[in-house]
């Protein structure tokens, strides 16, 4: 896993960071590296939904970032991110709506699928359903209000709404899993 992960941020850096869409199908790549590799650490097989839910979940952070980078240079932006240059806000704003779909049906997936309820022994994690949907329409409020999204990580570590989303899914999580 280490392998690859270095093999394709090596390809990113180089080549897979140029052309659109695929820029932003590369970061979630990364993240289901990620993932996979904690799950080795950690001596636990990572569910195929957790993986997608992880990579589609990415890739909208990904793209929510190419909008902001998109809108906030406008006529420069292809001198700075040569993807950016096959990009339209529309385009963003039709992919963002996508990936907010399949992410929140993927994470559902997740929840429901027999690997899970046999792991935490119910369908508990569906309680977490709320808070993943409350999460994502919090971001979108975010980029779409107040132009935040440049920085994905700032607007996950700073937003009231967006932390209580995080703490209160963790919670569930926490709860599913060991009582």
């Amino acid at each position: 896993v280490v392998a690859t992960y270095l093999a394709v941020t090596s390809a990113y850096s180089l080549w897979l960071r140029r052309p659109a869409i695929v820029d932003a199908m590369v970061i979630g790549l990364l993240f289901v590296l990620r993932v996979e590799g904690g799950s080795i650490a950690a001596g636990v097989a990572p569910s195929d939904w957790l993986l997608v839910s992880t990579a589609l979940l990415a890739v909208f952070l990904g793209v929510c970032k190419r909008r902001h980078e998109l809108l906030l240079l406008g006529e420069t932006a292809g001198a700075h991110r040569v993807a950016l240059r096959d990009y339209s806000p529309q385009f963003l704003d039709a992919a963002i709506s996508l990936l907010t779909s399949t992410a929140l049906v993927t994470y559902l997936l997740y929840a429901t699928s027999p690997e899970t309820v046999a792991r935490v022994g119910s369908t508990g994690m569906l309680l977490g359903g709320p808070f993943v949907l409350y999460g994502l329409l919090r971001y979108l409020q975010l980029i779409y209000t107040r132009d935040e999204g440049g920085n994905p990580t700032d607007v996950l570590l700073s937003d009231p709404g967006v932390l209580l989303a995080v703490a209160a899914f963790g919670l569930v999580a926490f709860v599913v899993h060991y009582f």
